[in-house]
């Protein structure tokens, strides 16, 4: 028996199958804090040191755990934190479950001996190496493993494997970022994310592994080019892609069947499955033998064909295993001598039992006589009501319906007796059995979830070569100069939608401000809403991503120099559960940014100061992006309304412009949806009215405050705009005064046409 819960469950309990579902211990204390999470399904436990509530948080939004453990006490003293009521709130909006724990004061040492000792032994020095710095954590990852052993009782729980986050080989993409960029999912709700159009992996770990990639991408170079190197390879055979995909497309869920295999909790339809997941495996060794690439090469030397399991299911299972152990028919003729026996007498019983009805039908004369079978009275003769007078004094009657009565004889009792019994005991017998093949599975759970792991690399490299070939994706040449140069570079998902062939590409350079000489480190990207600069901006941060998780990606060429971290600040959303306007939203990100973006990183900024007053926006905007040149130097697209911040390229050699491209007619704008290296000349947002349809009045009326108000006239500097609107007015007086001296009735057609030309030059 075990106990579910939201995060205590496998896969039997109807868990989605691409997705992780996670039980978390989260605290924060005395020498920082950390969160430890697993998944029971597949046994991988991670943790996550912080320092902070702003981390703690921001972990708990990565996660989204389906279930969270939080302190009642930490080391017998009362919690009572703004952190754990921040915490807790946070947990209702993603609907995640609560459970307070008293945390227990436990030493480092303890803690690794007990998650060691639930590693297989192909992989406890990962448990003798993992570290915890904070007591705290220690703590936390303490009670996480209780919580699980108290709720699993006789089911043996294991680990698979174990890992931290807080390496410097990785970054995790924030929360915010995971939703700007539009990883895992849309702001509409649709399925137009990245992982969406990513994932074409064919098994289920295979679709879990390339998403843990796309939300932790590497930051070692050699790491990338070892991955990108087995990408090409794969790249440059389509009948090799082919045929691994196909042998892929035959595998289970073999990550999590052997969490399953390991706790004991398998049927024998569970071991039919392994066995054909793990029949391909010599085929898969063959196929990448020839292997050039280092990983590909690993990959096939490492991969445990487990022919030893195979030949073992493949004697002892039928070829279709029941469900059930009660079911019976499980193991092949000739796995088992006394099981074979056992089959015979049943199955001869019930041929017996059809030579006693066809005998009985004779001695009779009853041709409607049957020989039937139910759970309450076992076998007995049927016979209609029609029939009685022909029924001889040596049947026994047994029970009486409506249109028949039932009957039993002592030859038809003994041969019950010859066929239950054969079948209880077969059943029993097959049961011992399959317990032993069972612990015989476990005891190699760590060949099998070593090999899960192999299978889900070996599906994940060929995916990425697979979607390579289909969208005519390019390797990119990542550096650690922090240059980033992409030549046509297309967004991945816009791309798919809207068609090939009706995408703009556009280009991108961005480089790190080292040395004397001026650098392109900084855009101030302006132009009209709708022109493209939020797709744009996605399409970079996506770009860099790929790169950096050892994709090909959407471009001519391309150059990505590494980063440490992306950022980004992209649409307009309140946040109404924590009552927080679109502005704050805008503000608590961009001091997220600001706080932690190095030089190395890359940021993306779309709109900030939307959300306020025109001039406090403007300012805010402007203070951001000199913050951002002056004490960052980071590699920065700053998009915004306030063409005006254009003018930073004066000051600051590093800051470059550019704009989205507008074609401008007598009556409206159109977009070319090119990025251009100029600054735009206005904001354009009557001309985006004037194509949402606002009515032509409102239009007019806006036009001639913009006009007298002075705040943008055919983009001319403020201090140029008082004598451009002086200009403006006696032109229109002269205007006036001249319409109003004609006399339409007497003019002829020419003569209107000639007044016509003559009042347009005024």
């Amino acid at each position: 028996e075990r106990v579910v819960t939201p995060g205590l469950r496998y896969i039997e309990d109807g868990l989605e199958e691409k997705s992780f579902n996670y039980l978390a211990a989260v605290c924060l204390g005395p020498g920082g804090g950390g969160v430890v999470y697993v998944d029971v399904s597949t046994g991988h436990l991670k943790l996550q040191e912080c320092e902070s509530e702003v981390d703690i948080l921001e972990a708990f939004s990565c996660l989204q755990p389906a279930e969270l453990i939080v302190p009642s006490t930490l080391w017998d003293v009362p919690i009572g934190a703004d952190w754990l009521k921040r915490l807790k709130s946070l947990a209702g909006e993603y609907s995640c479950k609560i459970v307070e724990k008293p945390f227990k004061r436990t030493s480092k040492e303890s803690l690794q001996k007990r998650i060691t000792n639930l590693l297989p032994d192909e992989k406890k020095d990962l448990g003798a190496g993992f570290e915890f710095n904070s007591p705290v954590t220690i703590s936390s990852a303490e009670v996480l493993l209780d919580f699980i052993i108290d709720n699993s009782f006789d089911n043996e729980f294991s680990l698979a494997r174990c890992s931290s986050l807080n390496s410097d080989r990785s970054w995790v993409i924030d929360a915010a970022t995971r939703k700007n960029l539009e990883v895992l999912a849309t702001s509409d709700k649709s399925s137009h994310s990245l992982i969406k159009f990513l994932d074409r992996a064919k098994t289920a770990f295979g679709s879990r592994l390339l998403a843990e990639k796309l939300l932790s991408p590497e930051t070692d170079l050699s790491t990338i080019e070892r991955y990108q190197e087995a990408v090409y390879e794969l790249f440059s055979s389509d009948d090799l892609v082919g045929e691994l995909r196909d042998c892929l497309s035959s595998v289970r869920d073999l990550e999590r069947l052997s969490t399953r295999i390991a706790s004991g909790r398998v049927n024998p339809y569970d071991l039919g499955v392994l066995r054909s997941s793990i029949e391909i495996l010599p085929k898969v060794r063959e196929l990448l033998a020839a292997s050039k690439a280092e990983l590909l090469v690993e990959l096939s030397c490492s991969l445990d064909p487990l022919e030893d399991l195979f030949k073992i299911l493949r004697e002892s299972l039928v070829v279709e295993p029941p469900p059930k152990v009660t079911d019976g028919g499980i193991f092949e003729n000739g796995f088992n001598n006394e099981v074979d026996e056992l089959r015979l007498i049943s199955r001869d019983g019930k041929s017996s039992l059809a030579g006693f009805e066809e005998q009985e039908r004779k001695k009779t004369g009853i041709n409607g006589l049957k020989v039937r079978y139910n759970n309450v009275f076992g076998y007995f003769i049927e016979i209609t009501k029609a029939n009685l007078s022909r029924v001889p004094d040596s049947y026994e009657r047994k029970s009486t319906l409506t249109n028949s009565e039932r009957f039993v004889t002592q030859e038809l009792k003994e041969l019950e007796v010859k066929i239950l019994s054969a079948k209880v005991r077969q059943i029993n017998l097959e049961k011992d059995l399959f317990s032993e093949l069972k612990l015989s599975m476990a005891k190699d759970r760590g060949r099998l979830q070593i090999t899960a792991q192999i299978l889900a690399e070996i599906d994940v490299v060929t995916t990425a070569a697979y979607i390579a070939r289909q969208y005519n994706y390019v390797r990119p040449v990542v550096n650690e100069l922090g240059v980033t140069k992409i030549i046509r570079g297309r967004h991945p998902v816009v791309e798919r939608i809207s068609g090939a062939d009706n995408f703009v590409p556009n280009d991108t350079l961005l480089e790190v401000a080292e040395g004397s000489s001026p650098k392109q480190t900084f855009a101030v990207l302006t132009g009209p809403n709708m022109g493209g600069k939020s797709t744009y901006l996605r399409q970079v941060g996506l770009i860099q991503l790929m790169a950096q998780a050892g994709f090909f990606v959407p471009a001519e060429s391309a150059e990505i120099g590494l980063v440490d971290r992306i950022f980004t600040r992209i649409g307009a959303s309140d946040d109404l559960s924590r009552g927080e306007s679109t502005f704050m939203v805008e503000m608590r990100e961009a001091a997220v940014i600001a706080r932690r973006a190095t030089s190395r990183s890359l940021v993306l900024v779309d709109e900030l100061g939307r959300g306020t007053a025109t001039s406090d926006g403007r300012a805010l905007a402007n203070a951001i992006a000199e913050w951002l040149h002056d004490r960052t130097g980071c590699r920065t697209i700053f998009a915004t309304h306030f063409h005006e911040l254009s003018s930073l390229k004066d000051t600051r050699e590093n800051i470059f412009c550019l704009s989205v491209g507008v074609e401008e007619g007598k009556e409206e704008i159109s977009f070319t949806y090119r990025i251009e290296q100029k600054s735009a000349s206005k904001s354009y947002g009557i001309e985006v009215a004037r194509l949402a349809g606002l009515p032509g009045e409102i239009l007019q009326r806006a036009s001639d405050l913009l006009d007298s108000n002075g705040s943008e006239i055919a983009g001319q500097p403020l201090s140029d705009r008082v004598v451009t609107k002086v200009v403006k007015d006696e032109r229109s007086e002269r205007l006036v005064k001249s319409l109003e001296s004609l006399d339409l009735n007497s003019l002829s057609p020419i003569e209107a046409l000639n007044e016509l030309y003559r009042i347009r030059s005024l």
